[in-house]
């Protein structure tokens, strides 16, 4: 152990640091080193704290139930907050229609649509089926009563009479009043009054069997007696 000192101690002095030697300067990387491993260590360790974080953070986000939307109203996208609604119509065909971002706004326009088919009246603009006149009911009438009735001679003299003033009007916008005060207008008597009536009923019947139209104004006017 003396020689090793000794002759450690002759290398330090030949190296010309003044006591420092290689012993020293080994001592000083050492603690640097040390030193630069604690701080990978810390840094490592707060990464892994991060991410550890991160991952429960997006596990509890993912566990997070959805909101459960009020009925008749969805996201046709999930998690996009445009909302859109679903509704059985007066036929009993499912409608769909955009409603927008708001959602007690979508609720409102559910509810109105709902209070709309039970009400009778007819779907928005955008959603009806085409206006279909007068005159085309009564050319659907005319195939059904020549294959169906042996009175078809008279119901295509009849049509053309009712054709005349009711043609190019569109099917639903006739009202049962206009019906009534049509019949009356004319100097016919009571029978011939029924059996033009009886047509128009005949009329809105196969047209709503071919769905073309959803109201029978013909079954609120009156019989003649």
């Amino acid at each position: 152990m003396r020689t090793w000192r000794l002759g450690y101690a002759e290398e330090e002095n030949t190296s010309g640091h003044d006591g420092q030697g290689v012993l020293g300067q080994d001592r000083k990387h050492w603690g640097q080193g040390q030193s630069s491993r604690v701080q990978q260590g810390n840094a490592q360790q707060m990464g892994e704290a991060r991410r550890a974080s991160a991952e429960i953070k997006g596990e509890t986000q993912l566990s997070k139930p959805r909101k459960k939307l009020p009925r008749g109203v969805y996201e046709k996208v999930p998690g996009s907050g445009i909302y859109w609604i679903r509704y059985a119509d007066a036929t009993g065909h499912i409608q769909r229609e955009l409603a927008g971002r708001s959602l007690t706004a979508t609720v409102k326009l559910y509810q109105k649509r709902k209070t709309e088919v039970l009400q009778g009246k007819k779907l928005p603009e955008l959603l009806r089926a085409r206006k279909v006149n007068f005159r085309d009911l009564l050319t659907d009438m005319l195939d059904y009563s020549k294959r169906n009735k042996l009175s078809y001679a008279d119901d295509v003299q009849r049509a053309t009479v009712m054709g005349e003033y009711f043609g190019q009007r569109i099917s639903e916008s006739i009202t049962p009043q206009e019906v009534d005060r049509w019949l009356a207008s004319h100097e016919w008597k009571a029978a011939t009054q029924n059996r033009y009536r009886a047509l128009f009923l005949l009329t809105y019947r196969v047209g709503t069997d071919n769905g073309k139209v959803n109201v029978n104004p013909a079954k609120l006017v009156r019989q003649r007696l």
